[in-house]
């Protein structure tokens, strides 16, 4: 499985060109814009990395720890690197402050994580998996796939996220509850148990 390092340096790899050398806060939001999307579309975490609900916003322990450290990009499957591109081309321009601010707003599982904390403690709060995908992949139902999917939308924690939980990353909201996503990320059926 890859990790949060082949998945930070494939991003850097794709963004650094343009818009020159990624800061830290934002090189986190986006792994973890790439973690919550591929949970939310497939029901799978996309790759390994441990993530705190730290006062920034989601934060990978082993990335903070390590900046340095790269990562190889080849461990990434295809489908996982279409979100990393899908990441990129809707995020990768935001200044990492702009996109704290967002995580604060929009991830109802980052606010869930920290509760018991100060507002300004770091501490151990872990947003797991379980979490992230309780508030993305099981608050949706899929249709169809590719540009023509469509896909019916659940809210359980906080119905007025449900608008702007996506669209930043290609969800084009219609009326009601449903989205139709322009692109070929490999979504799949839910499994309803």
């Amino acid at each position: 499985m890859a990790t949060v390092f082949d998945i930070d340096t494939h991003l850097r790899h794709i963004l650094e060109p343009q818009h020159g050398s990624l800061g830290r806060v934002q090189r986190h939001k986006l792994c973890y814009a790439v973690l919550r999307l591929g949970i939310g579309v497939t029901g799978d975490s996309p790759f390994d990395g441990r993530v705190l609900a730290w006062p920034l916003g989601p934060v990978f322990v082993d990335l903070w720890e390590h900046p340095n450290r790269d990562g190889d990009p080849n461990n990434i499957p295809q489908g996982i690197r279409e979100i990393d591109i899908t990441v990129a081309a809707r995020m990768g321009g935001i200044p990492g402050e702009k996109l704290a601010a967002t995580s604060h707003r929009r991830y109802p599982e980052w606010r869930m994580a920290r509760e018991g904390l100060r507002k300004n403690q770091c501490g151990q709060h872990e947003i797991s998996r379980e979490l992230i995908r309780s508030v993305t992949y099981d608050q949706i139902h899929v249709e169809g796939y590719g540009k023509n999917q469509v896909i019916t939308i659940m809210p359980r924690h906080d119905p007025g996220l449900w608008l702007i939980q996506w669209r930043d990353l290609g969800f084009n909201m219609g009326k009601g509850e449903k989205t139709l996503f322009r692109g070929g990320l490999p979504f799949k059926e839910p499994v309803r148990e």
